[in-house]
């Protein structure tokens, strides 16, 4: 082989080896980490109507900077550890932009452990935690667990109850005497009914 052919076969060697490399960080770059929740770029599911679930109305406090984003992630318990392990090593099931009066919204979730989650980056001083509303309904009941954090991570972890499977000790009165029972984060259901 001439200098010339090796020279050809050196070059054409390194276009096909950069060629496969720019594919191959292409790939990673199109399918984001899944284990970091500010990773995470799949919009809220829209409802569904194969099983029950539940439509879940939140808030949240804080100096939150605009665009802010809430992620909302199921988990297998409501312990504070698994809670804050499990945030860094499932992927979110979705995410909703926190509006400017700090309210979000997710659609059709089924009964289970779930946790709000908005990383600490999203705010610009003051920290407040990302709630749901708790409620009492004809099939389903909502109860925050805790709320709190690290230096990472705003969470708010609660229980979506299906109660015709699951007893809970539901608030039947008034409404007004409901939330001077159960708190000012206590609301009645009026349209936001189960979807079945």
């Amino acid at each position: 082989m001439t200098l010339r052919t090796k020279h050809i076969f050196a070059l054409q060697t390194l276009t096909f080896v950069c060629v496969v490399l720019a594919v191959l960080v292409c790939l990673n770059c199109s399918q984001p980490l899944k284990s970091a929740v500010c990773e995470v770029q799949k919009p809220a599911p829209e409802p569904g109507y194969g099983s029950a679930c539940m439509n879940i109305h939140g808030t949240v406090d804080g100096d939150l900077i605009p665009g802010a984003q809430v992620y909302l992630f199921q988990l297998s318990s409501l312990n504070f550890s698994v809670v804050m392990s499990e945030i860094r090593t499932v992927p979110a099931l979705s995410w909703q932009p926190v509006s400017e009066s700090g309210s979000f919204e997710f659609h059709c979730l089924p009964a289970g452990n779930y946790a709000f989650v908005i990383p600490m980056s999203s705010y610009d001083g003051w920290v407040g935690f990302p709630v749901p509303y708790e409620f009492d309904c004809e099939n389903f009941s909502v109860r925050l667990d805790f709320h709190g954090g690290d230096y990472q991570y705003a969470v708010g972890a609660f229980r979506l109850i299906d109660t015709r499977i699951e007893h809970v000790e539901k608030c039947t009165a008034q409404p007004w005497i409901c939330r001077d029972l159960m708190g000012s984060l206590y609301r009645e259901c009026h349209n936001n009914s189960a979807i079945l």
